[in-house]
């Protein structure tokens, strides 16, 4: 009996796509066969491809027979499950794995005609370092179920020869990850974007803040993340600019965003906060009886707090800390506005505090007199229309001056991007 993988039932059999989806799938391959001509195991309906258990068999099998297959001469499969996957292949050869599982780590190298991964779904991490798309490279409705740490799609030192015909329809590229791969000419209007705090970011930047925050917790991180912050800072800066380059700012202003983000908290991942949470793990993983528990109990709350000060001072208290809160790294407007409106309204304050403070016998047309001329005299200074020397005036101008530059760089930004 033949594997009752047959267009007629796909529906039933495919649940990870919406019918519409489906349809739309296999209208774009019309000429792809999907009723499947091998045998179906013994007792069962399905091939060991298209069984959806058949893959958890800890053997060879399943790879050894896709490798007949494709020596044979196949070269597109539909509806495959396979658990671990590697394809190595110098030569140039066209390749299609729609809607097929790759449910365990999967890897491909070489030179690809035509690449489509239409549908497709990876639950572990998948690597194509190294490879090339010479035509199409098709990843439209890439399905992740499932989101573990450092289960990415990593395309490292990757060639797209033809930036025209690859594309990411409908597929979360927060959950690829770029490196030494130029993407500047690649399209990705109707890719979507895993969004956190009202921004896009990537998936490898969530899994490096995870990591991070299983450390500070005291726990051992079993997730093996091996990407550092320079890796995330540049994915963030090769998808900001093939936004620019399509000129969706918005969205490049996300990435930027993002890219700036990880500069700034690149202390907490390396140097002496590292190795610091590396001691209260240690510290944390000892015995709770014992000399053992006695020295947990006390060293581990007093690096705990020495940990959080140095953090925050490394990271809030810094140039890019005070560029976030002030600007929010040149990509806003409001912010800086509403700074200045706190600086001249505080200064207003500080100047006329004799008469908030004591407006005993004073009448109310007086009171508003002077406190007129009060904020008239903290906007002068502001603005640097008067050079009055005093402390509070000389702060109030230099605060001025910073302020009124992050405005005119956020002013510049929108401006040239709406040219």
């Amino acid at each position: 009996m033949l594997c009752q993988y047959k267009r007629e039932n796909i529906f039933q059999i495919e649940k990870d796509l919406p019918e519409v989806t489906i349809r739309e799938i296999l209208d774009l391959r019309k000429g792809v066969s999907v009723d499947c001509e091998l045998a179906a195991q013994e007792g069962k309906r399905f091939c060991i491809f298209h069984d959806p258990e058949a893959w958890k068999i800890p053997d060879n099998r399943i790879a050894e027979e896709f490798m007949k297959l494709f020596d044979g001469g196949k070269r597109v499969f539909v509806g495959y499950h396979f658990s671990e996957f590697s394809l190595k292949k110098k030569e140039s050869v066209d390749i299609g794995f729609i809607l097929c599982k790759f449910h365990g780590s999967a890897n491909f190298e070489g030179n690809f005609e035509r690449a489509d991964f239409i549908g497709a779904t990876f639950e572990g991490p998948a690597d194509f370092r190294g490879a090339t798309f010479q035509g199409l490279a098709l990843f439209d409705e890439i399905v992740f179920p499932t989101r573990s740490p450092s289960a990415l799609i990593v395309m490292e030192r990757v060639r797209f020869e033809r930036p025209a015909g690859v594309r990411f329809d409908g597929t979360n590229l927060s959950w690829f990850l770029f490196l030494s791969t130029d993407i500047r000419k690649l399209d990705f209007r109707n890719a979507t974007w895993h969004s956190k705090g009202g921004r896009y970011v990537l998936g490898v930047d969530l899994d490096l803040r995870d990591t991070l925050r299983i450390e500070e917790e005291g726990k051992q991180d079993d997730s093996k993340v091996s990407y550092t912050s320079y890796d995330v800072a540049q994915a963030y800066r090769n998808v900001r600019e093939s936004f620019e380059l399509h000129r969706r700012y918005a969205e490049a202003g996300d990435f930027f965003i993002g890219e700036m983000e990880t500069r700034r908290l690149r202390p907490l991942y390396e140097g002496r906060l590292k190795r610091l949470r590396n001691l209260m793990g240690r510290i944390c993983g000892l015995e709770d009886k014992g000399a053992a528990g006695s020295t947990k109990s006390v060293l581990a709350p007093l690096l705990l707090a020495f940990y959080r000060i140095l953090a925050f001072s490394r990271v809030h208290l810094s140039l890019l800390g005070f560029y976030k809160i002030l600007g929010e790294y040149g990509e806003s407007v409001l912010r800086p506005v509403i700074w200045a409106i706190l600086v001249v309204v505080g200064f207003t304050i500080l100047n006329s505090s004799s008469l908030l403070f004591h407006p005993e016998g004073q009448d109310l047309y007086k009171f508003w007199r002077m406190l007129q001329s009060a904020i008239l005299r903290s906007l002068h200074m502001f603005f640097q229309m008067e050079q009055t020397v005093s402390w509070s005036c000389i702060i109030e101008r230099l605060l001025g001056v910073l302020l009124l530059g992050l405005t005119l760089i956020a002013l510049r930004r929108k401006l040239e991007r709406h040219r």
